[in-house]
């Protein structure tokens, strides 16, 4: 039983060293650039990545392949993201008409009782000269 656990520690710790890998912004480029092309590139795609890319010649395959993972994920996320703005925008948007023409209404009124008000404005003058 104290084997299994010194096991699993080891493989938590494996596991830490390959998550935390951290990439040279060429490497990054390279990955990018293929990305750009093909999101779900197959293992002799990854493959010939290595040999194509001097920058990612001392990356294993795996960590190639989870590079794609986390950014196919990270896209998704986005995607999200972006689906979720566009709908708060819409609502803004229709938010933004509303008030617009409720603000233009308020502003015929306004003129409206401007116009009324010099009119009564008026009429008291003359009803105070006439007395």
């Amino acid at each position: 039983m104290a084997t299994s656990g010194s096991c699993s520690n080891q493989r938590r710790g494996d596991k830490k060293s390959n998550e935390n890998a951290a990439y040279t912004n060429e490497q990054l480029a390279a990955f990018e650039k293929v990305y750009a092309q093909c999101p779900y590139p197959s293992a002799s795609q990854r493959q010939q990545m290595k040999e194509d890319h001097h920058a990612l010649k001392d990356i294993e395959v795996k960590q190639i392949k989870l590079w794609f993972q986390n950014r196919r994920s990270q896209d998704k996320e986005i995607k999200k993201n972006n689906l979720e703005f566009d709908l708060i925008r819409e609502k803004l948007i229709a938010s933004n008409t509303i008030l617009t023409e409720e603000n233009d209404d308020l502003k015929k009124k306004v003129t409206e009782l401007l116009d009324e008000n010099d009119f009564l404005k008026q009429n008291c003058r003359m009803h105070v000269k006439s007395f």
